[in-house]
């Protein structure tokens, strides 16, 4: 990676696909424990006797450590590297998971995966800056696609691992999941340090808080944070309420997960040839609308059926040029990589942590279908926002730059300071005009 004016630069080539492997690992496996609980939820209920806001903390307690995690994360990555920062994140789970299968207190539960939370931030923070840093702006879609396809494959993996759980018991399954994570932060250490990257200015940092892609962008990370969150939460309760098994629960998860890894990587390329702004209005309309009658199935077999439908369709669509739009407009104000990480992380961390509690606190309340209403009308109006913004110089030059992928193939194709997609070019003369 190459520093312009104090300013780290991505390389011009594609991603090592030895990095993006290593990356991928990682992410994956922090999938996994994220998406662990999902069928032990409903066990944990029962055999601890917890309400529905009771298990909505525990559901969030997880994004909540996120939060610090996320910015001790920037503060390790700028100082001391995000290979040791990686690896930090690591080490945290190790210890944190594998007594997470020993306690039988709610309190205790949501403290430890609290700090679960906390090293996912240190992992995330870590390891996505330093593939970014290591991918063109042009790329970006695709890189991130193939990244955050590798953390479905994790969430795919999560629920079959918490029915085994179930099963075998946890002490045994967070046991083995603990001395993976020490192993892996172990093999992390074969890998050099990236270079340091630069820090901004102080009032290039503060300039991020009035530009509109970079809002935009964290905006969408954190509705779909908020939407995942909710869907999570009460689609497994409403599931065994219903009558499904716990094996039922974690194949409904399972079968999403794997379909929305597939839909992740052709968003991305989607996105890296046409632009972000398409491929996040036509995901924010359609998981508006699916989201409005999620609720509404009284059978098993159907609930589960829309519940892959909306997982692994619209609410994996928007999110991949959502992030590559929040990336490459921070990039091209010229901050640290480090910051845009830190927006995504806190943006899915205060959705999460948000969405679990209240979500399942307005559903106990009312009704389930109430809080999925709310969601659809939130995801309504952002993509309302995404066209209206569309002509903003900001947020068309940003988005235009996530579609450069196809000109840069194209031969002879010349590459402008503002590229410009199908599409975004006229985005971007109609900005100026005004």
């Amino acid at each position: 990676m190459s520093v312009r004016d104090g300013v780290p630069q991505p390389p011009a080539t594609g991603t090592p696909r030895r990095l993006l492997a290593l990356i991928g690992t990682f992410l994956g496996f922090e999938a996994v424990l994220y998406s662990v609980l999902t069928p032990i939820l409903p066990e944990y209920a029962r055999t601890l006797g917890a309400s529905k806001p009771a298990i909505g903390v525990l559901a969030g307690a997880y994004s909540a450590g996120l939060i610090p995690g996320s910015l001790l994360s920037g503060w390790m990555s700028v100082r001391a590297g995000v290979r040791r920062t990686t690896q930090a994140g690591l080490i945290t789970f190790a210890f944190t998971v594998g007594a997470f299968g020993f306690a039988s207190n709610i309190v205790v539960l949501d403290v430890l995966r609290a700090l679960q939370g906390v090293g996912c931030g240190f992992i995330w923070g870590g390891a996505l800056t330093w593939l970014m840093a290591a991918s063109p702006p042009s790329r970006r879609g695709t890189v991130l696609g193939s990244a955050f396809s590798a953390a479905i494959v994790g969430t795919l993996m999560g629920p079959a691992i918490g029915t085994l759980a179930v099963t075998l018991g946890s002490e045994t399954t967070f046991g083995a999941l603990g001395a993976i994570a020490l192993a892996l932060s172990a093999f992390v250490r074969s890998y050099p340090e990236p270079s340091p990257t630069a820090s901004a200015p102080r009032a290039k940092v503060r300039g991020l808080v009035r530009n509109r892609a970079v809002l935009l962008g964290t905006w969408i990370v954190l509705m779909e944070a908020i939407a995942t969150a909710v869907a999570y939460t009460l689609i497994p309760l409403r599931l065994s309420r219903l009558g499904a098994s716990t094996v039922m629960i974690g194949a409904t998860f399972f079968v999403s997960a794997a379909l929305s890894a597939v839909v992740s990587m052709r968003t991305g390329r989607w996105s890296d040839r046409r632009g972000a702004i398409g491929p996040i209005a036509i995901g924010l309309a359609l998981a508006a609308a699916i989201l409005a009658v999620l609720p509404a199935p009284h059978s098993v077999g159907a609930l589960a059926a829309l519940t892959v439908l909306a997982l692994a369709g619209p609410l994996t669509i928007f999110i991949i040029p959502g992030s590559a739009l929040l990336t490459v407009a921070v990039e091209r104000t010229g901050v640290n990589l480090v910051v845009a990480t830190l927006l995504f992380n806190l943006g899915f961390a205060f959705g999460q942590t948000i969405g679990a509690p209240a979500g399942a606190a307005l559903a106990q309340a009312t009704s389930d279908a109430v809080p999925f209403a709310v969601m659809s009308a939130l995801l309504l109006l952002t993509a309302m926002l995404v066209v209206i913004w569309r002509g903003d110089p900001q947020v068309a030059q940003a988005a235009a730059a996530t579609g450069q992928a196809a000109m840069d193939r194209s031969p002879g194709a010349r590459m402008d300071p503002l590229p410009a997609a199908a599409g975004g070019s006229r985005d971007i003369e109609r900005a100026q005009a005004r």
